[in-house]
């Protein structure tokens, strides 16, 4: 198992190494930063909300977004039916792709949290225990949403499918989360529904991260974690049985079918 996990780690610094050397892709992730940042800005009395708000997002995002994206590109370009015949490729693989979006995310979210102290003036963490709050929270908010980004992945048949399928109920995610604004000025089942998901709990925290003074109140933080592990075990339950079972039925005639669909039948 050991060798299985050390190749995937290879595997995802090779895709970090790709992604380094693509001026396109970086450019892409650079510019959800720098969304949030010019957000920020422009809505001076709401700035802490909003970085505090995007720390959290971009990780949801790469999960949910760009992970999806990823794993379905890797089905139309044939790498799954390529991995079938590896002994326990799957585990290599699925190791690499979390490497590779664990460091987009918190790559990602770093740079936010800097440039939004730097340009926005929102502050860093000054203390050990915040500095706690905001780790505790955007890992294990993460670790809740990654194996639901591996199970959408798992059952969209492109990336394009996959962008389209994602994006609609993220962003409305992100708009009753109290990303763009506070959640107590939407109706209270908009509030209950958002409480149901991590990013609501993952953008609190780090809000009372950036901002301890702003609240004393730590009685969210249980239920938070309760929360983000039933997320994770449920979720890595579901993704591991369907990603084994979309890498058994991965073939030639599966992947010809797809791009057929794809880009519709040869003349």
């Amino acid at each position: 198992m050991k060798v299985f996990l050390n190749n995937g780690l290879r595997r995802g610094v090779l895709e970090l190494q790709q992604l380094a050397r693509s001026a396109k892709d970086l450019s892409n992730y650079l510019f959800q930063v720098v969304a949030f940042v010019l957000l920020a800005n422009w809505q001076k009395g709401h700035a802490p909300l909003l970085v505090a708000g995007g720390i959290a997002s971009l990780s949801v995002l790469t999960a949910l977004v760009t992970l999806p994206q990823a794993l379905a590109t890797d089905k139309m370009d044939g790498t799954l039916l390529r991995i079938r015949g590896l002994p326990n490729g799957l585990i290599a693989y699925v190791t690499g792709k979390i490497v590779f979006v664990t460091c987009v995310a918190f790559g990602s979210s770093l740079l936010l949290l800097l440039l939004g102290a730097g340009i926005n003036h929102t502050g860093l963490p000054n203390s050990a225990g915040a500095w706690a709050t905001l780790v505790w929270v955007l890992v294990a908010g993460f670790t809740a949403t990654t194996p639901l980004g591996l199970l959408i992945g798992a059952m969209l048949p492109n990336a394009r499918e996959a962008l389209a399928m994602v994006m609609f109920p993220v962003y409305g995610l992100l708009a009753i989360s109290g990303v763009f604004f506070p959640a107590g000025q939407l109706p209270g089942w908009l509030q209950g529904l958002a409480k149901a998901f991590p990013l609501k709990w993952m953008a609190q925290g780090v809000r009372e991260a950036l901002a301890p003074a702003a609240s004393t109140d730590t009685s969210w933080q249980l239920p938070a974690l309760g929360l983000f592990l039933a997320w994770s075990v449920l979720g890595s339950l579901l993704a591991s049985r369907l990603l084994q079972h979309t890498a058994r039925r991965e073939s030639g005639s599966a992947l010809s079918r797809r791009r057929e669909l794809s880009t519709g039948p040869a003349n």
